[in-house]
């Protein structure tokens, strides 16, 4: 744009703009959601923000790639799947890393769209939105964010996005949950349908575990071995032996009402027999605290095997019959209580956790019901002591 003197050459530049730039937005659900995940939102988000910011500088206004009302919504975004300054959900290729906003991204796409909300989510530094790089050297300190308005931390309020089937939900003393339905096709896809993660105090007790190390394992047939990928890493139960399929067909559907999540998604299994599979996670707002319960609906005279699972990088303890403890970075204990009869099973997943990106090892904690029944459930509650 700078250095292209011939009018036709920047005419086919700009039309090759206009024609594939809508794709990109296609690719986020109707509600501003990003199947991706926060981080992927930041860095393609924050190149489409320079864009959009040089057209506009550009042509002296006449063109904002941002008009159509959706970007607001996409702006939207980050705030609705933070749990704390800089931390977020970790679904799909997301990694639990401190990740705050670049202000430059910020200042853009308020410009852009009237979203100022990511101000909130940018580092500060005695009270100022800080510089880190010379993009926010050029585009992020023209316009600082108003006082109070645009700084309030509006991530800490509850968010459902719907067309994304993703939820947070905030409980007392700073506990966080963040459940996802949708489907097995997803951009940057896990087979996590019904998936859950739970937050407190900077770590998660139940852990989502995000992108592995990339490698051409990652993006080839060979995708589904890995646990980060696979269900085997997530918070879903295996229904006959069987972990998730991948493909869009295999999905689940997610609806909130109040502190309580439900997820039905028997969909999400290649099992015919297994006719329903609802899951119900209800978050106190009294105290820290969850609850959850799986109901398992099979067709014919008799029930299939199910197994529960639960994944952490905190340290593990047996407790008393049917009870697990988990020992958070704070010091805190969390205690997991079965209440339907059965086993829990903790396995050291050494091998697979050589993927991480943090170097930390993942935890399985299994749940093995006493009984095999045409309809099953397993009841679960999950409460930190001395909270």
């Amino acid at each position: 744009m700078v250095f292209e003197k011939n009018p036709a050459r920047l005419d086919a530049v700009f039309a090759k703009i206009f024609n594939d730039l809508p794709v990109f937005l296609d690719g986020f659900t109707d509600d501003g959601g990003c199947s991706e995940g926060p981080l992927y939102w930041r860095y393609g988000v924050t190149w489409f923000a320079f864009l959009a910011q040089t057209v506009r500088n550009f042509t002296r206004g006449e063109i904002n790639l941002a008009a159509d009302p959706k970007w607001a919504r996409v702006a939207a975004y980050p705030n609705a799947v933070a749990v704390a300054h800089g931390r977020d959900l970790t679904f799909s290729d997301t990694h639990d890393v401190y990740a705050p906003m670049p202000l430059a991204t910020a200042v853009i796409m308020r410009e852009l769209t009237g979203y100022g909300g990511l101000f909130a989510l940018c580092e500060y530094k005695e009270g100022k939105p800080a510089a880190k790089g010379l993009a926010d050297l050029l585009f992020g300190t023209k316009v600082l964010p108003e006082t109070g308005r645009e700084t309030r931390p509006t991530f800490l309020a509850d968010a459902y996005l719907r067309d994304l089937a993703i939820a947070k939900i905030h409980g007392a003393d700073g506990l966080v949950l963040g459940v996802k339905a949708g489907n097995n096709a997803e951009h940057h896809n896990h087979n996590d349908v019904g998936a859950f993660l739970l937050f407190q105090d900077g770590a998660q007790w139940f852990a989502d575990p995000g992108a592995p190390i990339y490698s051409a394992k990652t993006f080839s047939a060979q995708r589904y071995e890995s646990l980060f990928t696979c269900s085997r890493g997530h918070c879903v139960p295996v229904v006959d032996g069987k972990y998730q399929s991948a493909g869009k067909e295999f999905c689940g559907t997610l609806a909130v009402e109040g502190k309580r999540a439900i997820v039905e998604f028997a969909r999400a299994y290649d099992v015919p027999a297994l006719t329903k599979l609802t899951r119900a996670l209800k978050l106190s707002a009294d105290e820290a605290s969850l609850e959850m319960e799986d109901r398992f609906e099979f067709a014919g005279d008799v029930g299939l095997s199910v197994k529960e699972a639960f994944i952490t990088v905190l340290r593990v303890e047996r407790g008393s019959a049917g009870e697990v403890i988990l020992i958070h970075p704070t010091g805190r204990r969390g205690v997991l209580r079965a209440l339907t009869p059965g086993v829990f099973k903790v396995v050291d997943l050494i091998e697979e956790s050589r993927e991480s990106r943090s170097g930390e090892l993942f935890r399985r904690i299994e749940f093995s019901p006493a009984e095999t029944k045409k309809t099953q459930t397993a009841a679960f509650e999950f409460k930190v002591l001395g909270s």
